[in-house]
């Protein structure tokens, strides 16, 4: 199946073509049972991976990576985008859950810019 782009709130995943950096793997957060992509910190709700998945931080020579692995015929297990407080409950369907096809995705958070005034 061929790879899209994928937008879940602030984070957005595209298909990466180049070269995957062979360093250690992040590891998954115990609080959301996966890989958290993007926390917020008001809020709580995560953005995270579950499922067969690498996330592979960005280095001098490659962007953030999330690498998603085939997974076997026989194996039900299969990549989910979630967004979730501590991943127990999904949250409302503003962001719903997303399923991911095996490839590398370059990770990207999108920044919400606040311009205000300054008053001393």
């Amino acid at each position: 199946m061929k790879q899209h782009i994928i937008v879940q709130g602030d984070v957005l995943l595209r298909p990466y073509a180049g070269a995957v950096p062979v360093t250690a793997s992040v590891p998954a957060d115990p609080r959301y049972a996966g890989l958290v992509l993007a926390e917020g910190e008001e809020t709580g709700y995560a953005h995270f991976v579950q499922g067969p998945a690498r996330l592979i931080e960005a280095t001098a020579s490659s962007p953030r990576l999330l690498v998603i692995d085939a997974n076997d015929a026989l194996d039900a297990a299969q990549a989910i985008l979630r967004h979730a407080l501590s991943g127990a409950v999904e949250a409302p369907a503003k962001h719903p859950s997303q399923p991911l096809q095996p490839g590398v995705y370059e990770v990207t958070l999108q920044v919400e810019e606040r311009v205000g005034r300054v008053t001393d």
